[in-house]
């Protein structure tokens, strides 16, 4: 709703900066505004058919070039910032200037930064109009906002038509001849019965199946050092030899 009532704030008097003005998003805008306000301080010369060097009016030497070709209406410039973000860049535009170029191509003007392409709220309760109603819709809400701005009293009264108006229009019913389904895909099931996911082996190596390296491999194994046992696998703290030497003590008469 901020965007669709957007009104962008014009800086230069080029009409490239008006034309961008009405078709991208605010965001956008924005950044074609900064590059279109900067292409003015740079300079173009031609040194070949179609070919030509942007540089800085401060700098001497340097710069970047951008290449035209006439037949595709196609601008090509060495810093890559359209391939890289989808704007334009200052020298390309500086280069459309020279040209005698009041607008901007459209495919520089991609898609995904059109206001168009904005997303629309997948909801089944999305009304069908045509044009001609929309456009008059449109006419109506900026009168009413003309009018209504003159003074406090107008303002006020236009304030409590509205809310009627809202609150008589959400107490209709819908009619779904003129509803339009968005999600034609989607089943409109209301019970959707989820079964349990399907079990799959892991990828992973087998617990123990590891090959050992070379420290590894020669590793030799712990061996008790308990008098009598020599076992592996264990040390003198945990022999069960040792435990049962222990046990035994006790039993014994100190004079033995």
């Amino acid at each position: 709703m901020r965007q669709k009532y957007h009104n962008p704030h014009i800086i230069t008097c080029f009409p490239i900066e008006e034309h961008v003005a009405s078709v991208p998003t605010p965001y956008a805008f924005k950044l074609l505004q900064h590059e279109i306000e900067l292409s003015t301080k740079y300079a173009a010369a031609e040194i070949d058919n179609g070919s030509y060097i942007v540089q800085h009016h401060t700098k001497v030497g340097g710069g970047r070039q951008v290449s035209w070709i006439v037949e595709k209406e196609s601008i090509h410039c060495s810093c890559k910032e359209f391939e890289f973000s989808g704007i334009l860049c200052r020298h390309a535009i500086r280069v459309l200037m020279v040209k005698n170029y009041f607008s901007l191509p459209s495919k520089y003007l991609p898609f995904r930064w059109r206001q168009e392409s904005s997303l629309i709220p997948k909801s089944s309760h999305v009304v069908n109009c045509n044009a001609t109603s929309s456009t008059k819709f449109q006419s109506l809400i900026q009168c009413l906002e003309v009018e209504s701005l003159k003074t406090r009293e107008r303002e006020r009264v236009a304030t409590r038509g509205l809310e009627k108006v809202i609150q008589d229009i959400k107490g209709m019913l819908e009619t779904q001849e003129y509803v339009i389904d968005l999600e034609h895909d989607a089943p409109n099931n209301d019970v959707c019965d989820v079964e349990n996911p399907m079990f799959t082996k892991s990828k992973s190596r087998p617990r123990g199946s590891r090959p050992k390296g070379g420290v590894e491999a020669v590793k030799r194994p712990r061996r008790c050092h308990v008098p009598s046992c020599g076992g592996t696998n264990h040390d003198s703290r945990n022999c069960p030899n040792k435990k049962k030497k222990i046990e035994v003590l006790p039993s014994q008469s100190p004079n033995k």
